[in-house]
C-alpha cells in the first residue's frame, strides 16, 4: 500500500501531464490554439493564485505538526494549497469543457494525487481542497478569457 501511495504523492503528476498533451492532441485542430490559450491563462492565473492563498493562508504540513517522517521527502514549509493537486486539477478543468471524458479521467487521477499527498503526510485535506479550488477559479476565468480573445482575434481576421 505504501508504493501506491509514494506513487500517487510522488509520480501520478507526470501521468497526468503526459496524458494531458495526448488529449489535446486528440481534439480537432480547430481547438488547438484556443485551449492552449486556455491552458497558458489558467496556468498564469493559478500561479499567482497559489501565491496569494499561501500568502493568506498557513496551514502547517502533517509530518511537521505531528513529528513523523513523510513517506515522500518534502520541506517542512507552508503546505497550502497543494501545489500537486493545483496543478493536476487545473489539467483536468481546462480540458473538462473541450473533452469530458479526458477531463474526467483527469480529475479522477488529480484527485488521487491528493489523496497520495495527504497518505503520504505531506497535506492536510484542507491543502488539497484549496488546490481544488484554485485550480476551478483559475480555469474557469481564463475559459472565458480565452473565448474572449479568440473571438477578438476572429473577428479582426474578417
Amino acid at each position: 500500500m505504501q508504493l501506491l501511495i509514494i506513487f500517487a504523492a510522488k509520480y501520478l503528476f507526470v501521468l497526468v501531464a503526459v496524458l494531458a498533451v495526448y488529449a489535446w492532441w486528440r481534439l480537432p485542430r480547430r481547438l488547438w490554439l484556443r485551449v492552449m490559450l486556455h491552458a497558458a491563462v489558467a496556468l498564469g492565473l493559478a500561479i499567482v493564485l497559489v501565491k496569494l492563498a499561501g500568502a493568506l493562508h498557513s496551514d502547517v504540513r502533517p509530518f511537521v505538526a505531528q513529528h513523523f517522517t513523510p513517506l515522500v521527502v518534502q520541506r517542512g514549509d507552508n503546505g497550502f494549497p497543494s501545489d500537486h493537486t493545483t496543478f493536476t486539477m487545473l489539467a483536468a478543468f481546462v480540458l473538462l469543457p473541450y473533452a469530458r471524458r479526458w477531463g474526467v479521467v483527469l480529475g479522477l487521477l488529480a484527485l488521487l494525487v491528493g489523496l497520495g499527498r495527504i497518505g503520504a503526510g505531506v497535506h492536510s485535506p484542507l491543502d488539497i481542497v484549496g488546490g481544488i479550488a484554485v485550480a476551478a477559479v483559475a480555469a474557469t476565468s481564463a475559459y472565458y478569457e480565452a473565448a474572449w480573445i479568440t473571438r477578438k482575434y476572429s473577428a479582426a481576421k474578417v
